[in-house]
């Protein structure tokens, strides 16, 4: 007689408890949010539903969790941003994004500049390249890179670069990144990706539907 497999179940209080507890104490086992990251081979970003942004439909300052494999939460992330440049620039606004761990420790700092989001406007002007620089604020805000967007009319490109400027990674786009209700990917190569090609990570957005009411993105980077 054939057996009929039953769904898993969902993970009771207990278990999410459980989980959490081991998260915290995962995360002491670091002096910092940076040696944490190292050695997972899996990061899920997942966007927070804002209720007043839902109900509204105004612009509201994002709240991202960051998890490993097992889906246990490890940091969290803030959007800090002003209410009329949120209303006023849309995706162009400059924010910093607050990253703290599970401990509600301070971690990093994501700062990005006002910039256009339109491609012709990089081919035209290399000012309005996307930048984004990181800080190590368990270590008094050191400065330790910066993502920089490069001049390229097909395939959107970006240097990962340390904090003397000198590239480490390559990170490329497609070249239609519109794919309502699919993912879109973004391959991270060596700075020397001319010789080699194969790609060091996968960066996944899941890109949602244009019926769903709620911008409620995920990223996974594997």
């Amino acid at each position: 007689m054939h057996m009929q497999q039953m769904p898993p179940m969902p993970p009771t209080i207990r278990q999410q408890q459980q989980q959490h507890a081991a998260s915290r104490l995962q995360m002491q086992n670091f002096a910092n949010a940076l040696d944490a990251l190292a050695v997972l081979d899996h990061v899920y970003i997942k966007q927070r539903i804002e209720p007043l942004e839902c109900l509204c439909g105004c612009e509201t300052q994002n709240n991202y969790d960051i998890s490993n494999k097992e889906r246990q939460q490890l940091f969290h992330v803030t959007e800090k941003s002003g209410c009329c440049t949120r209303i006023c620039l849309g995706n162009c606004r400059p924010w910093e994004m607050i990253v703290t761990d599970i401990n509600k420790r301070p971690a990093l700092r994501l700062h990005r500049p006002m910039r256009c989001v339109y491609r012709c406007c990089i081919v035209c002007c290399s000012c309005c390249a996307q930048e984004l620089n990181v800080f190590d604020s368990a270590h008094q805000d050191r400065f330790v890179g910066k993502i920089e967007q490069q001049c390229s009319c097909c395939d959107p490109l970006l240097h990962v670069k340390d904090a003397g400027g000198n590239v480490l990674y390559k990170i490329v786009g497609p070249t239609c990144a519109c794919r309502c209700c699919s993912d879109v990917r973004f391959k991270v190569l060596h700075a020397d990706a001319d010789n080699d090609r194969r790609p060091v990570s996968t960066v996944i957005t899941i890109v949602d539907c244009p019926s769903n009411a709620i911008n409620n993105q995920q990223v996974t980077i594997k």
